[in-house]
């Protein structure tokens, strides 16, 4: 490595962020491969049969969620199974247009081509909009597992 002074200067400083992200990324990489091998390892207690693992501690802590959830409005709770059933509908909807179709032709390939995505990405939002109501009430500082 060396610290150039001249013209080189600006791409040094570019290269160096370069490597710098790719290392961060990288050790993200390595550190998500690592807490899935524990939530593996918490399994079954797996952890128990493994040499270098067992004394170590495995001791969970329990997430505490903020005590304020957003008022729901009335009917929401009840709203939000009828658009799972609907996202069910939807897909029983696709299966019977695709049995229309007994061999390959245009109208079939047209049929795929004009049908509305839109309308499957917004069931899976509905579906899931539990999980973005949830993500309101984790702590704004979120605690080290560890």
């Amino acid at each position: 490595a060396y610290l150039p002074v001249n013209s080189n200067w600006l791409q040094y400083i570019d290269s160096a962020e370069t490597v710098f992200e790719d290392l961060k990324l990288e050790s993200r990489q390595l550190l998500s491969q690592k807490a899935d091998e524990a939530c593996r390892l918490m399994e079954n207690n797996a952890y128990k049969k493994d040499l270098w693992m067992w004394d170590q501690d495995w001791s969970t802590q329990t997430l505490k969620l903020k005590k304020t959830m957003p008022k729901k409005k009335k009917g929401e709770e009840s709203s939000i199974s009828e658009e799972v059933t609907a996202g069910d509908n939807f897909e029983n909807r696709l299966e019977i247009s695709e049995k229309e179709f007994d061999v390959l032709n245009d109208k079939y390939i047209e049929a795929i081509e004009y049908k509305p995505k839109e309308e499957c990405t917004e069931n899976l939002s509905k579906k899931f909009e539990y999980l973005n109501e949830l993500g309101k009430a984790l702590p704004v500082k979120r605690p080290y597992l560890a």
